[in-house]
């Protein structure tokens, strides 16, 4: 469910943003100059209040615009741990995959 939601409303965008962290989720809303963060501990309290959170804003004229959900599948790469320290390093060339032959 992680991602983020954009909503509109007379040339105003404010986006609703979910992050999971270890044991908690946080939602940072971001709009008209303003941040908030709202931390949860449960899948249920982040549903009620986006639940909540959508009703009041359709009340005030906001349209849903778009949802760009999380694409990452595993863990942040950043914290993964590496052989070699020097992840910029391009692989030796017995470690790449056999190139397929081309037409003749």
């Amino acid at each position: 469910m992680a991602g983020i939601w954009t909503y509109l409303r007379e040339g105003e965008t404010l986006e609703v943003r979910h992050v999971d962290h270890e044991g908690m989720a946080e939602l940072i809303v971001e709009g008209l100059g303003e941040t908030s963060r709202h931390e949860f501990t449960s899948l249920d309290a982040v549903l009620l209040y986006l639940t909540t959170l959508e009703s009041n804003l359709a009340a005030q004229g906001w349209k849903f615009l778009d949802f760009r959900p999380d694409r990452r599948q595993t863990q942040d790469r950043r914290h993964a741990n590496r052989l070699d320290a020097d992840r910029r390093r391009v692989a030796p060339a017995q470690h790449l995959p056999a190139k397929s032959p081309g037409p003749e």
